[in-house]
């Protein structure tokens, strides 16, 4: 079941949702804010990249060795990393810009707290769609999850270049009512008491 604006409110004032704001409920969904951090994928050595991506493409299916393509692929996903930007000091009137195709990981302003009995999906807010920001179907949050803040899988697929910003509202958490699991998300999760923006465990 869908759980409503009641008992978002309700439960979000005992510790749902830290910090909550009553602002933020929807009938039955609760909006979610950009927080401080956020990961920016990047090329480390741009020298020839397109021309080794392209490169790899045509080859992968020729007589080319397999290790020697396994190591040219190791090669090539190394020189991709992340860089930690701090969101602090943005503003709508000063945020921080994100080009074309940029993907980024960036953390929710708010903390989770779920008990056992309740899961949750984070959805895009339908004006981020609009404006072509795309989050990739990773939203789902287990019951149990707990002590976390939500890292949001962002890319930017429109023409422009987007405004991103502490505060931002950009997607919503629809809550659902479940039986209690035989094992808690608590004992099993992964992603528990991430207090920051999280790459991926494996």
């Amino acid at each position: 079941m869908v759980l409503n604006d009641k008992w978002i409110i309700e439960n979000g004032q005992k510790g749902l949702v830290i910090p909550f704001d009553k602002e933020l409920v929807n009938p039955t969904s609760l909006d979610i804010r950009i927080g401080y951090k956020m990961l920016l994928m990047e090329v480390n050595n741009n020298d020839h990249y397109l021309d080794d991506l392209n490169d790899i493409k045509f080859n992968q299916f020729s007589l080319i060795e397999k290790d020697l393509l396994d190591d040219r692929v190791a090669k090539f996903n190394n020189r991709v990393g992340w860089k930690e930007i701090n969101l602090t000091r943005t503003s709508e009137v000063r945020p921080y810009w994100l080009f074309p195709d940029a993907k980024i990981l960036i953390e929710s302003l708010e903390t989770f707290y779920f008990p056992d009995n309740i899961c949750g999906q984070f959805r895009l807010k339908s004006s981020r769609g609009r404006e072509f920001y795309e989050h990739l179907e990773a939203g789902w949050c287990d019951s149990g999850w707990h002590g976390s803040k939500l890292t949001m899988e962002i890319e930017n697929r429109s023409l422009k270049i987007l405004p991103v910003y502490k505060g931002l509202r950009m997607g919503q958490i629809i809550f659902f009512e479940t039986e209690t699991p035989l094992v808690s998300y608590k004992i099993t999760g992964r992603y528990n008491n991430d207090n920051s923006v999280q790459i991926s465990r494996g």
